[in-house]
């Protein structure tokens, strides 16, 4: 029962506080007696129930078990947990595979390297680095021969090819679908969460507009009184006159 108070606690240091809106963030619908307010726990938002009806893992964030969420965060923090579970320890692993290029093919090990950001290409032998590429450097995942080096490629099965486009393409050829269907599932879900804005940066933002605002009312709230003062100072020895 502590150790459930104490996270419950933790996560509320990053909750929007209920006072700072009266509409749910995504529907825009107001909070009533009967539509309550809901964080997220993982921006720390508020939302109507509608909106926050979806449950996923937040290991990252040092929660257990299954924690409500927005939509918005649903779907970000669903390809970041497979990411994070299978696809980080498959693409750690490495595969051998075939990179197609314009004038040739090579055999290559690929890899993800121990920083969990960038891919490497290897020699099959030596396992020396031949090529590498940052993940963030990376647009999009596309399964099958899509690209004109894997479609001139007679030999090489639909089923098993992929390419990754980016600031430069990488054309693959796994050795099996399934080898190709795990690369480009967990390629599909990182490429994913690093064009999506962070749900705590989302969270920071909407906590920093709120002080702002309170930070604004306090000022109104003062430049009001120290008004009050003056006006009261001005009637008292008869300035206006």
């Amino acid at each position: 029962l502590q150790s459930l108070i104490e996270e419950t606690m933790a996560q509320q240091k990053n909750w929007l506080p209920d006072e700072a809106t009266a509409n749910c963030v995504s529907c825009s619908k107001p909070f009533t007696f009967t539509r309550r307010k809901h964080h997220c726990r993982a921006c720390g938002r508020v939302f109507c129930a509608d909106c926050s009806a979806n449950k996923v893992e937040l290991p990252h964030m040092g929660l257990k078990g299954e924690q409500r969420v927005c939509d918005y965060c649903h779907k970000v923090e669903t390809k970041r947990l497979y990411w994070n579970t299978r696809g980080i320890p498959a693409l750690s692993n490495g595969s051998i595979m075939s990179v197609h290029g314009r004038f040739s093919s090579d055999s290559r090990m690929v890899k993800l390297s121990d920083n969990l950001e960038i891919i490497e290409l290897l020699d099959v032998n030596s396992k020396k680095l031949k090529d590498s590429f940052p993940l963030k450097s990376m647009d999009t995942v596309v399964a099958g021969k899509t690209t004109p080096n894997l479609k001139k490629n007679k030999d090489a099965p639909p089923t098993n090819c992929f390419a990754l486009v980016g600031s430069k393409t990488y054309e693959f050829e796994a050795q099996d679908r399934k080898t190709r269907e795990i690369w480009v599932k967990a390629l599909d879900a990182v490429l994913f969460v690093n064009k999506q804005v962070d749900p705590r940066e989302l969270g920071k933002q909407a906590q920093d507009t709120f002080m702002a605002k309170q930070y604004d009312k306090e000022k109104m709230k003062q430049f009001a009184k120290n008004q009050k003062k003056r006006d009261d100072i001005r009637k008292k020895y008869k300035l206006d006159k």
